[in-house]
């Protein structure tokens, strides 16, 4: 018996996480069993896994170690996370259920889950409302993006701080030639990675070596439902049409994808359409509904965000009805100011760490420090995590807060400081309130 491809696993404190990327599952299991699921890394017998946890627990009673790994392999086999045979579970809301509670205790008990890796900025597409390639400065361009061997150590160290899952991005990932090699080293590692990418660049042969990654998520953006706007908007003749076979492929191959849907002015009317093509292709799909004005004058943002009220609430509307996901009002405590760097860390292409990657608020550079030190030793980032709602003067009042998704960073880009409220979250916030 063998675990299947695909299979990631880790402890946290008295839990082991699991996620099966074959079938888009997700598992928890109230003890520290990481040991037992590594045994059977290999195609091994119940007989030589009970020898060999004999071996190392020689105080322990062969019939309780016996009795231990009959029912582990009982619940490996009953899973369908044995190479060869059948899961009893199909994927559905419980297997939302239980990544959210992955997110939501590591969150808490403020364990590093999840990093993400921005590779490159380079990225072939000159989408209209995507600044990433006019945030690098003169100074940007010449500082040299992380080695692959650079990378290679740094996912090291993320697998020793016990990260589970892995983000890569861009700019557009594949854009580095050595993209394959990353994730292929990741899924070595044990990561359960996502990529997020436009997919251009890939050939009908790089799509298979995807799905042989046995990826968490494929996620990538469609900007329309009409080919002719999706391809105005990437500024790339064709784009839509390359993106939508990457969908369709990794979607026959069983690669769970995702679609972004990011709302402008020029495609409000859109996301219905889009969601279609999510529905066809089994995507998961994400709406943003409004740009980060990290780069960009007032007058761009002002052209690019959508302006009607009731195009921005429709599009809210139709993506809650899609998602299921409707916000509930509860009393805010006034606790922790936002998600970012009580889970997570983003890094950039230079080796800068970050809270978040909407954040630009650094807290060091892989280059000069180790991971492990900036995450438990960090001075900036234990003055972030002790920042509060309380920082939030204009907002404490609001009778909307428990709608907001007001982001520190979009507040800084807005406003100049983390703590100052925007106009774009009191009117998303206004809406959805309306909503419910």
């Amino acid at each position: 018996m063998i675990l299947k491809d695909g299979v990631f696993y880790r402890e946290y404190n008295e839990y082991t996480f699991i996620c099966d990327t074959q079938l888009n599952l997700a598992h928890t299991i109230p003890a520290p069993v990481a040991l037992l699921l590594d045994l059977f890394k290999d195609d091994i017998t119940e007989s030589e896994a009970t020898e060999r946890l004999k071996k190392s627990y020689p105080e322990v009673s062969v019939d309780v170690i016996k009795k231990d790994v009959h029912d582990f392999v009982e619940f490996l086999i009953s899973k369908g996370m044995i190479e060869n045979t059948i899961s009893l579970n199909t994927p559905n809301g419980d297997t939302l259920t239980k990544n959210s509670f992955f997110h939501e205790y590591t969150f808490e008990n403020e364990l590093l889950y999840s990093a993400m890796l921005e590779i490159t900025y380079c990225c072939p597409q000159r989408c209209k409302h995507c600044c990433q390639s006019y945030m690098r400065t003169e100074k940007d361009y010449c500082r040299k993006e992380l080695s692959y061997e650079e990378i290679k150590t740094l996912i090291d160290e993320l697998f020793k701080l016990n990260v589970l899952e892995l983000v890569i991005t861009g700019g557009e990932p594949f854009a580095r030639r050595d993209c394959f090699d990353i994730l292929e080293y990741a899924k070595e590692k044990g990561f359960a990675t996502t990529v997020f990418s436009n997919g251009i660049l890939l050939s009908d042969d790089d799509i298979k070596r995807i799905a042989n990654l046995r990826l968490k998520c494929f996620s990538t953006s469609l900007y329309s439902h009409i080919p002719q706007k999706h391809d105005e908007i990437t500024g790339i003749s064709g784009s839509y049409e390359k993106t939508l076979n990457v969908l369709n492929t990794l979607s026959k191959y069983g690669i769970c994808t995702e679609i972004k849907f990011v709302l402008m002015e020029e495609n409000k009317n859109d996301f219905s359409g889009v969601a279609n093509i999510a529905k066809k292709t089994g995507s998961a799909l994400q709406l943003i509904p409004g740009l980060n004005p990290s780069c960009f004058d007032d007058w761009r943002i002002d052209k690019i965000n959508i302006k009607d009220d009731m195009a921005l609430k429709k599009a809210v509307a139709d993506y809650m009805d899609f998602s299921g996901y409707h916000p509930n009002y509860e009393k805010t405590d006034f606790s922790k100011i936002c998600e970012a760097g009580r889970n997570s860390l983003s890094i950039d292409p230079y080796g800068d760490v970050k809270p978040c990657i909407s954040l630009p608020y650094i807290l060091g550079n892989v280059k000069s420090d180790t991971v492990e030190s900036i995450w438990q030793k960090g001075r900036k980032l234990r003055k972030w995590k002790n920042y509060t709602k309380s920082k939030l003067k204009d907002c404490k009042n609001c009778e909307y807060m428990n709608f907001c998704d007001f982001c520190p960073g979009v507040a800084l880009n807005y406003t100049k400081s983390m703590f100052k409220k925007y106009d774009a979250a009191c009117r998303l916030a206004k809406i959805k309130y309306s909503l419910t």
